[in-house]
């Protein structure tokens, strides 16, 4: 199995010119907004509404994108790409895999950052 990139941590603090204390409060923003994002698009995938999953999971996918965390934008994209499709079931299929990511990732965040 792959291993799971998490968080570039590195990369992220390089994009934004070393500047250690603005990437945490970026960080504690974007970590502290996950778990509603994910209720949010959860509440999408039940409704069966495949437009607001695709766009909330390409929100989740921006915001995973922007704190340079890998492993969450992929599993964003695979949750955008079947509401794209209308395969509103895959979506709901990979849900878990969403949630336990996030965990991971605002776990490593906290660990290396915060």
């Amino acid at each position: 199995m792959q291993e799971l990139i998490l968080f570039e941590k590195e990369e992220l603090l390089e994009s934004m010119d070393n500047d250690i204390e603005f990437m945490c409060s970026i960080l504690d923003e974007t970590i502290e907004s996950l778990p509603n994002e994910l209720d949010i698009l959860r509440s999408h995938v039940e409704a069966d509404d495949a437009a607001a999953t695709r766009n909330q999971a390409h929100t989740m996918k921006g915001l995973s994108a922007n704190i340079y965390a890998p492993a969450l934008r992929d599993v964003c994209l695979r949750i955008e790409t079947a509401a794209k499709e209308g395969d509103l079931k895959t979506a709901s299929e990979i849900l878990p895999e969403l949630e336990r990511v996030i965990s991971l990732t605002i776990t490593e965040i906290k660990n290396r950052c915060l």
